[in-house]
């Protein structure tokens, strides 16, 4: 009895991630040409004016325009745009996969099909991956990926990687989920040495390849992340750094709610609430919202309080978004 429920409930919730998928495509193609302001302004004018030309030709002109060192964006771009594929029917395929990986990742967290239903098509965050924040939208894809694929650590680490190529901030929510584990995992090394007064071989590797990784992301995108810094403290954010955190601090004492175990989900907020104090929450925010759902999903499949009431605001703001996008072609 148990094991034909459990196929009907696949059947059931591949069904209707069929839909969704479908949905997002229509809805993609339909709303994408009233969006051509703002970043898409810019997003635009790349696609066209890279296709047909050399690679690294290409390249300076994508960094001149985007402003930005990340390539995985770029790379995706200019082979559509050289193969002729219109930008809108790109992104319509990636919005749809992304909302397929959503529909994937929140039935392996637990949640109704209801709730994953609602995310995909009514939260706002989605709507601003789905039609604003081009390059995120990727990195989220490959993050999705990544995470599903939890137990297959060389999987985790191609496309964690590759999710970093779009959007280098996402090693602000592999650090907020991992940081917990190797946190402990640090205490734990250094009571052996203090005990012991022996240094673990593993534990010299797993420091040297942390201080490699992080000198190799300096070298590569130090300056571009000071530019980024001084655009969101100085440019951007005319807010107080305390002002930019509020929203994180109230997922996470949300969070707390539905967490078996109050140190972890403190942990996992550290890194994210540190980043956002330094480079505001125009973008990280959304970090947050992912690490609520996490642990929210889980609760009575996600048919509580918490998600109930972060549903209906981010369908209101979704709603908003649109209707300004509409009217004015940005949604900002």
């Amino acid at each position: 009895m148990g094991s034909i429920f459990l196929i009907n409930h696949n059947k059931q919730y591949l069904l209707v991630t069929i839909t969704i998928v479908v949905c997002v495509f229509i809805g993609s193609l339909f709303l994408a040409p009233y969006y051509f302001g703002s970043d898409q302004h810019h997003y635009h004018l790349v696609y066209s004016n890279i296709k047909n030309i050399p690679f690294f030709d290409a390249f300076d002109a994508y960094k001149a325009k985007i402003v930005t060192q990340e390539f995985g964006h770029f790379i995706i771009i200019w082979v559509t745009s050289g193969l002729g594929i219109e930008k809108n029917l790109v992104m319509a395929l990636a919005n749809s996969y992304l909302a397929f990986l959503v529909m994937k990742i929140c039935q392996k967290w637990g949640a109704s099909v209801l709730v994953s239903s609602l995310i995909c098509v009514t939260n706002y965050y989605m709507f601003a991956l789905y039609f604003s924040a081009e390059r995120l939208k990727f990195a989220v894809i490959f993050f999705l990926i990544s995470i599903y694929h939890i137990n297959n650590l060389k999987k985790i680490f191609v496309f964690s990687l590759l999710s970093l190529t779009f959007h280098l901030q996402f090693m602000v929510l592999y650090s907020s989920f991992l940081f917990p584990k190797y946190l402990g995992s640090f205490f734990r090394n250094t009571k052996i040495i203090l005990l012991t007064n022996k240094i673990r071989k593993k534990s010299i590797i797993e420091m040297l390849a942390i201080i490699g990784i992080i000198i190799s992301i300096w070298i590569i995108q130090g300056q571009h992340l000071l530019l980024k810094f001084n655009y969101h403290t100085i440019v951007a954010d005319g807010d107080s750094h305390f002002t930019n955190m509020w929203r994180a601090i109230l997922f996470y004492c949300m969070t707390i709610f539905y967490g078996k175990n109050f140190k972890i989900v403190t942990l996992n907020y550290i890194p994210l609430i540190i980043a956002i104090f330094f480079f505001g929450g125009h973008r990280l925010n959304i970090f947050a919202y992912m690490i609520f759902l996490y642990y929210a999903l889980a609760y009575k499949r996600g048919l509580n309080f918490g998600i109930l009431i972060t549903t209906i605001y981010f369908a209101l703001k979704s709603f908003n978004f649109v209707n300004l996008f509409v009217s004015t072609g940005s949604g900002y």
